[in-house]
C-alpha cells in the first residue's frame, strides 16, 4: 500500500472514531461521518479497503519464557497490556509451564509492551541472581522456597507499579475515555479476525510467607519504569506529561 493511500485511509479511520460515544457532540459526529463518506467516495475506496488498512496496523509480538522467572512473568504482562492498550495471553496449559507470552495491538503499542516486559524480565533475573548467591549455604529445598518468594515479591510489586502508571495516565486523560474503549474494541475485533479467542484462567498461587517476599518487593521499587521507550530520535513517554 502506497503512503499516500495509507494516509487517506488513516484519516478516514480517525474520522470514524469521532462519535458521540467517544465524547463528541452530535454535530461533530455527523460532520466527521460526512467527511469520511466524502473521502471514501472521492478516492474510490470502500469498507474493504478500510478494514484491510486497519488490519495491517496490528501486530503480534511473542516473548519466550521458561524457568521460574518466565512462568511468573504473565502477571507483569497482564499489567503491561492495560497500560499499553494491548491484549496479552500465554500458551501454558494445566500442569505445564508457559513457554511464550504474546501481545497483540497496534504496532507502536506492541513494541512498548514487549520493551517493558523485557526490562522487567532482565531486572528480575539480575536481582534474583544476586539474591540467590546470598542463599548458597541453605539446604536446596529451603533455598528454592526463599528464592521463589523473592521472585513473587518482585513480580507482584512490578505489576502493581505498572498498574499505578496506568491509573495515573487514565486520570490525566479522563477515566473511561470513549476513545480508549473504542480503541480496545477495534483491537479485539482485529484479534478475533486472526481466529484467536482469549480465555481467563485461575491465577496461580504465590509465596508471601517468607521474608524474601518483601525483599523482592523492595528490589522491584528500584527498577526504572518511567524512563520511556526510545531508539534514535524517537521517544515515547510511559507517563503522559
Amino acid at each position: 500500500m502506497d503512503q499516500e493511500r495509507k494516509k487517506i485511509l488513516d484519516k478516514i479511520a480517525a474520522l470514524r472514531t469521532k462519535t458521540q460515544a467517544a465524547g463528541c457532540t452530535e454535530e461533530e459526529a455527523l460532520s466527521a461521518a460526512a467527511k469520511a463518506a466524502e473521502l471514501l467516495d472521492r478516492y474510490g475506496l470502500d469498507e474493504s479497503d478500510l478494514r484491510a488498512a486497519q488490519q495491517s496496523d496490528y501486530e503480534r509480538a511473542d516473548f519466550d519464557v521458561s524457568d521460574a522467572v518466565g512462568e511468573r512473568l504473565w502477571r507483569i504482562a497482564t499489567a503491561i497490556s492495560g497500560l499499553t492498550d494491548t491484549r496479552t495471553w500465554s500458551n501454558g496449559i494445566k500442569g505445564r509451564p508457559d513457554t511464550k507470552i504474546s501481545f497483540w495491538g497496534l504496532g507502536v503499542d506492541v513494541s512498548i509492551a514487549h520493551y517493558l516486559l523485557d526490562i522487567c524480565d532482565r531486572a528480575v533475573r539480575s536481582a534474583a541472581a544476586r539474591h540467590e548467591a546470598s542463599l548458597v549455604l541453605l539446604r536446596p529445598n529451603v533455598r528454592r522456597r526463599r528464592l521463589h518468594a523473592f521472585l513473587d515479591g518482585m513480580i507482584i510489586r512490578l505489576a502493581k507499579r505498572i498498574r499505578e502508571i496506568e491509573w495515573t495516565r487514565k486520570r490525566s486523560q479522563g477515566e473511561g475515555s470513549g476513545l480508549v474503549v473504542l480503541k480496545m474494541a477495534l483491537v479485539d475485533a482485529s484479534l478475533k479476525g486472526q481466529g484467536i479467542m482469549l480465555q481467563s484462567v485461575a491465577q496461580r498461587h504465590f509465596t508471601d510467607a517468607e521474608p524474601e517476599f518483601e525483599l523482592g518487593a523492595g528490589a522491584a521499587d528500584r527498577v526504572r519504569l518511567d524512563a520511556g521507550v526510545g531508539s534514535g530520535k524517537a521517544h515515547i513517554a510511559l507517563i503522559a506529561p
